[in-house]
């Protein structure tokens, strides 16, 4: 028996042997084949999501414009599409002359989504893959910069506000008249005004000395007053569709204007707020309407 199993472990490891050596005598082929089949993976990948999810093949230029038409966000797209429902595509005309999109809206109607969803597309254009639009033309950028979200980090001593402000510095620092920037409610994690005061900072600085393609979503309703004088600086917005019987639905399509109510206390209702905590919240609002109408 030990003789049967010694046999067998000296037949292994000839064959292992054998093995090793036909892989070493064949290295540079085998490493040139996987790298080809690396390649018609991605691309028979890319090209069946394309075909299945309706993607289209993007024109890319040297400009410094974005013009995609009917975009959508490719995950939730895929996400609401498996659930038997459809996502709300929308526009994007950015760059040139309209260099900053200041977009305002209630919560949960978009925002933050629509500032993902073209930061997604122009990846993938880039990337050489197709995008999920109608059309999409796209100015070749050098870098996307993202400022979405929020969190602390506890470990390195910095509270949420700490975190958002380096995030911030970067982009202003290293950003390019080419490059992408997405920032999303720049200046929540500190008091409204000082909130306000940095948003401005930013905006300002991204349209007077950056002057690249931004997209800048915000609840601070100030911002599109403070920023009549940055001609470059265009404003969209979603919104709450509210029906006779009191009923609401959001309007993820996105639009040119402006929208000042956020519809907070829709959305503490939607999450199970008790009603009486509610109609405390309403009446704080309404004490604020009141004494911003007397002040103006």
């Amino acid at each position: 028996l030990e003789d049967a199993k010694l046999r067998i472990r000296t037949e292994e490891q000839r064959v292992l042997n054998d093995l090793r050596k036909r892989v070493v005598e064949n290295l540079i082929r085998l490493r040139r084949n996987a790298n080809v089949l690396d390649e018609l993976d991605v691309g028979c990948s890319s090209a069946v999501m394309a075909r299945e999810r309706n993607l289209v093949r993007p024109v890319l230029h040297s400009g410094t414009t974005h013009k995609i038409v009917g975009g959508r966000h490719p995950m939730v797209d895929i996400g609401l599409q498996e659930q038997g429902r459809l996502f709300t595509a929308n526009d994007c005309t950015v760059g040139g002359e309209q260099s900053i999109l200041l977009i305002t809206g209630p919560n949960m109607a978009g925002k933050s989504t629509y500032l993902r969803q073209n930061a997604l597309i122009t990846i993938l254009a880039q990337t050489g893959c197709f995008v999920p639009a109608d059309y999409a033309e796209i100015g070749l950028v050098d870098k996307i910069f993202s400022r979405v979200g929020s969190a602390d980090s506890l470990y390195n001593h910095q509270s949420t506000f700490m975190v958002e402000m380096l995030e911030v510095a970067d982009i202003l620092n290293q950003a390019t008249s080419r490059s992408f920037i997405i920032m999303d409610e720049v200046g929540r994690g500190t008091t409204p005004e000082d909130g306000v005061a940095v948003g401005y900072a930013c905006l300002h600085h991204l349209h007077n000395t950056t002057q690249c393609r931004t997209l800048f979503a915000t609840h601070f309703h100030s911002l599109v007053d403070m920023t009549k004088n940055l001609k470059n600086l265009a404003c969209y917005c979603t919104d709450v569709a509210e029906e006779k019987d009191g009923s609401w639905v959001y309007v993820h399509k996105l639009r040119q204007g402006v929208n000042r109510s956020s519809h907070a206390l829709k959305v503490a209702k939607l999450a199970g707020l008790p009603d009486t905590a509610i109609a405390v919240a309403k009446r704080v609002l309404d004490d604020f309407e009141r004494e911003r109408k007397s002040s103006s």
